[in-house]
């Protein structure tokens, strides 16, 4: 596993804050629940929202009580470029509202993981970020266009599994 280069908060409420060089606010990071080890393997869970937000911590829940395979979770949610007072004023609010439900689903679970609210392109940012983390797998959602739907919508999903170089796991939901 690699190392990741992102300083992370490590402890319950712990929050971090990134900037550009123009002082513009692109990415807030916060921990919730109890520290994880560092030795875990990483999972970068790609968000929107929706209800393909929910089927994704539905499966990370899976995964980890009926497999047992501890990770460390790391939700990511993208909002698009804006200016820097915007920025400061959008990007942790809207990034709180469209996660709250994830994360208290995780939460009622009684799972630990940490949430980057990020702005940016959405396939680059995921890729980007999985491989700051030094993530082991990104999943993301699906919302099943088919192969030519895909084609034609420039999916994401499909840029991301094109572009990553660790693996990618696809919820159709």
């Amino acid at each position: 596993m690699t190392r990741p280069i992102l300083h992370l908060p490590e402890q319950d409420g712990e929050r971090h804050e990134e900037r550009d060089d123009i002082e513009r606010l692109i990415a807030v990071t916060q921990h919730f629940g109890p520290a994880m080890a560092n030795t875990l393997p990483r999972i970068v869970v790609a968000i929107d929202g929706t209800e393909v937000s929910l089927a994704l911590a539905d499966q990370i829940i899976q995964w980890q009580r009926v497999y047992h395979w501890p990770c460390a979770v790391h939700l990511l949610w993208i909002h698009p470029f804006v200016g820097k007072e915007a920025a400061d004023r959008q990007l942790e609010a809207n990034g709180i509202e469209q996660t709250t439900e994830t994360c208290e689903h995780l939460t009622a679970a009684g799972l630990a993981f940490t949430r980057h609210l990020v702005m940016g392109n959405p396939a680059g940012c995921i890729v980007r970020r999985s491989m700051n983390l030094g993530a082991s797998m990104i999943l993301m959602g699906t919302r099943g266009h088919g192969p030519l739907g895909s084609a034609l919508l420039g999916s994401v999903a499909n840029r991301v599994a094109q572009e990553a170089e660790i693996p990618v796991t696809l919820v159709r939901a």
